[in-house]
């Protein structure tokens, strides 16, 4: 047998929606076929279709939001995934790129790949041939795109205050992630029932790597050695080559408890990892160059990243911290006025329960900073998230 060139082969509509694969090999025990989702497409789960068959998926590129029973799974260029029978099993794309994944069946489908054409055909779902495919939903790329920036490996490090700030910058996050980056992020104060909705939020967003955890006390934070030593030893541990965090500016009139201490502490932390200080206290990581740092919701923002594309997922994110959206109902229901609540929640049965209430009310948050920053501003993005970039910008010529 020849080895077949996925990329020369027919594709097929899944079914009525935006969904195509390529079938590759239908033997006796196994079927396998290349499928591609274009940026809104969507395959349901179908529960009566999980029970015949177990599956094995191998993300190619780009990045999926999947449902896996009633779990949610984000899946990026690189991962793989068992999807077991009987458990329904479903994707949408919810990015500006076309995704592709290989996925195989046991038992396999009974298949004839010299019929597919003329079965698809007769069931008026819609055949793309090599070319065609290239012009509808771009050409797959394997191995995938350059990463971020055009620089291969860029290491992206989130260092928030709270869990909340890596939702606040999950727009950026996200981007960096479907272009290749790799994202780490670490949380100086979480209390422990919610660190597991933290990664569980990180990971809607497409974090893979582990969420840290840096066992800050919260009333109790310092600028003291001992307290720079863990955040130093994680800087020259993930050598970032650019870091998030929150600003310095905005933090100094934030009456959040210890949000003016930890910008600094972050800030000295970085300062300080690219000289000689306590190398050995510091897990004995040589000095790092001091990374390019971007502020998340600054006061007087410098740049502005597109995130309509990503949005969706920022908004799920948000939907996995429980124990903050629960805080943050408790403290908006007791800041205004049930009249005026009521004006911004008109639903009732939302207004009564705690959880859907902050999860509102952050939504309107989010949705009303990204129109600030997008179409309501003169910022030229449709829906934006802000960030000042720490010192000049260095061009070698103008851009657009």
């Amino acid at each position: 047998m020849k080895p077949v060139p996925f990329t020369e082969t027919e594709a097929y509509q899944h079914a009525k929606d935006e969904y195509y694969y390529r079938p590759l090999v239908a033997g006796e025990h196994l079927f396998t076929y290349v499928a591609h989702v274009p940026p809104g497409g969507v395959m349901p789960p179908d529960a009566e279709e999980a029970k015949l068959f177990e599956l094995s998926l191998l993300m190619l590129e780009g990045m999926l939001v999947g449902t896996l029973g009633d779990d949610t799974v984000v899946l990026s260029t690189g991962d793989a995934l068992h999807i077991p029978r009987g458990v329904a099993f479903g994707v949408s794309n919810e990015t500006d790129r076309t995704a592709g994944f290989v996925l195989s069946f046991s038992p396999p489908p009974r298949v004839d790949l010299a019929s597919v054409k003329s079965d698809a055909i007769a069931k008026g779902r819609v055949v793309l041939e090599p070319d065609e495919m290239a012009e509808r939903l771009g050409p797959l790329q394997f191995p995938p795109r350059e990463s971020w920036e055009g620089s291969p490996g860029v290491r992206l490090l989130v260092m928030a205050s709270y869990g909340l700030e890596i939702v606040e910058c999950g727009g950026a996050v996200a981007k960096a992630l479907e272009a290749g980056a790799d994202v780490t992020a670490a949380v100086l104060l979480a209390q422990e029932p919610s660190r597991e909705q933290i990664a569980d939020a990180a990971r809607r967003l497409g974090i893979t790597n582990e969420v840290l955890f840096l066992d800050g006390t919260a009333g109790e934070v310092t600028i003291e050695p001992s307290a720079k030593i863990p955040v130093v030893e994680l800087i020259r541990r993930v050598k970032p080559d650019v870091v998030i965090m929150q600003d310095p500016e905005h933090a100094q009139h934030d009456l959040d408890p210890d949000r003016r201490l930890i910008a600094l502490l972050y800030a000295e932390s970085l300062a300080v990892a690219g000289r000689d200080w306590r190398i050995d206290e510091c897990g004995g990581h040589p000095p790092c160059t001091i990374p390019t740092i971007y502020y998340m919701t600054p006061q007087s923002p410098n740049c502005i990243i597109e995130i309509s594309s990503v949005i969706r997922r920022k908004v799920a994110a948000l939907d996995a911290l429980k124990s903050q959206m629960e805080f943050s109902s408790e403290i908006i229901s007791k800041s205004i006025d049930s009249t005026l609540l009521e004006y911004l929640v008109p639903d009732a049965e939302i207004r009564s329960d705690p959880l859907r209430l902050g999860l509102e009310m952050h939504s309107q948050f989010e949705r009303a900073n990204a129109l600030h920053h997008g179409l309501a501003g003169h910022s030229g993005a449709v829906i934006g998230e802000a960030y000042r970039r720490e010192g000049p910008f260095v061009l070698q010529h103008l851009i657009e």
